[in-house]
């Protein structure tokens, strides 16, 4: 039997996994800063009569993408788990799931919701990834080097973190959706990192091309260049 020791802190002051929760003024200032742009006040234009036709027909507020978002979010989970579904959902589905879509588009939409969404688990991903290359670089060294890190988030860091690395497809994440991160010592020495991703649908994992690099996979300096432009300073 082995022992795997798991870190949790409390949601109001996790940061780096449940960003969206913890209380960051200035995340929540930029956001609303966004929804307030020419492009945010145009999607919530163009889409007026479905926040009124949604309001009309739940009794909830909708008055943006992030309420019709939750709706069908809660119809996707009913529908997942076989329960009856309003007759108006099948009319209304395509309109709420891109509305699902764009909330995750939105949520990092500028280069500062990026840093504030996905930077702290980005810098703690590659602090491990420069550590790794330098333990591998010297069989001396005596070092224990763990072998796997694994992190337990939400769907909207996974899109936030994807976003980051330019690699988000601009859809919602799937329940179960894994973003897999290798680093990769070659005959030479030298190091590149290869990504893959998986999701509850998916038989086996697909193989990310991080845009940026000069060769796939990306070496490991490249990467670290390319993912420090969001990691907060």
């Amino acid at each position: 039997w082995q022992p795997v020791p798991v870190q949790t802190r409390p949601i109001y002051d996790d940061g780096m996994l449940v960003p969206g929760d913890c209380h960051c003024p200035e995340a929540s200032t930029e956001y609303e800063r966004f929804k307030n742009s020419p492009r945010g006040q145009e999607f919530l234009r163009n889409h007026h009569s479905l926040y009124v036709n949604l309001s009309e027909l739940t009794g909830e507020a909708v008055d943006g993408w992030d309420k019709a978002a939750q709706i069908y979010d809660a119809l996707l989970i009913e529908k997942i788990h076989n329960y009856s579904v309003p007759d108006w959902t099948e009319s209304y589905w395509s309109r709420l799931k891109e509305q699902s879509d764009k909330s995750f588009v939105f949520y990092s939409a500028t280069p500062l919701l990026k840093r504030l969404r996905a930077g702290l688990v980005l810098a703690n991903i590659t602090n491990y990834m420069k550590q790794a290359a330098v333990v591998n670089s010297s069989y001396d060294s005596g070092e224990k080097l763990k072998k796997l890190y694994m992190y337990s988030t939400h769907d909207t860091l996974v899109s936030s973190l994807l976003d980051a690395l330019n690699i988000f497809d601009g859809k919602a994440p799937p329940y179960g959706s894994t973003l897999l991160l290798e680093l990769h010592r070659d005959g030479a020495g030298g190091h590149f990192v290869e990504g893959y991703s998986l999701n509850a649908l998916d038989m086996e994992a697909k193989r990310v091309s991080f845009p940026g690099c000069s060769a796939q996979p990306c070496p490991l300096d490249e990467f670290l260049r390319l993912a420090s432009v969001n990691i907060p300073r």
